[in-house]
Formats: structure tokens, C-alpha cells, sequence
């Protein structure tokens, strides 16, 4: 028999990253926006590594605007069937809240990019 365990998955993929347009800024300038969602916080550096193998974008402008942290609250389930675990007075546990990072990302370029 295998052992059950009480688990908190997080409902989220660790990565997302999405395009959110962009507009003509006049002058041969553009801007494209991204929207990165994260169950890790990032950092600049972390940023410009998406930046670096292109996920980004392309262009010499690069911006970001963190979000406030948001939270998300998932139930414990058990590691073995996925269903909510209860204790055996028939209670169920305690939910948890879960980090939600989300970033703004604002890559501008012009024509020669």
C-alpha cells in the first residue's frame, strides 16, 4: 500500500508568458507588451534572460513593472488520488494561499531592429 500524503499543487504553470499587443509610437518607434506570470518571484536578471533567448520580444527598449504579489488559494489533496484530502472526523484541511507574480513587460524598437 502506498503512503498518502496531504499536498498543496499549485494550480498554475511556472511560466507563462503572454503577447498583449503593442502600438506605433510614430518615427519608426513601436512598442509591444508582454505579460509574464510566474509562481517564483523574478528579478531583473531572470527577465532578461527571457529577453535574451527571445521569448521577449525583440528591440533596444526594455521595461518592466511588477505587479503586487498576488494570492491564490488551493486545497490540500491527496498525493495519491487528487481529491480533497479530509481527516478522518470527516474535516477538511486548511487551504492555502499560493504566490502569483505577474510583470508588464514593454519592449520598444524602431524600424532598424
Amino acid at each position: 500500500m502506498t503512503e498518502r500524503y496531504c499536498v498543496y499543487n499549485h494550480p498554475l504553470p511556472l511560466l507563462t508568458v503572454e503577447p498583449k499587443g503593442g502600438k506605433k509610437l510614430g518615427r519608426c518607434y513601436a512598442e509591444t507588451y508582454y505579460k509574464v506570470t510566474s509562481r517564483i518571484e523574478l528579478d531583473e536578471n531572470a527577465l532578461r534572460h527571457l529577453e535574451d533567448v527571445g521569448v521577449l520580444g525583440y528591440g533596444q527598449g526594455f521595461g518592466f513593472v511588477a505587479e503586487p504579489v498576488a494570492f491564490v488559494k488551493v486545497p490540500c489533496t491527496f498525493s495519491d488520488t487528487g481529491e480533497i484530502a479530509t481527516r478522518r472526523d470527516g474535516t477538511t484541511y486548511e487551504d492555502t494561499d499560493l504566490p502569483v507574480y505577474v510583470y508588464n513587460v514593454t519592449r520598444t524598437c524602431d524600424s532598424g531592429d
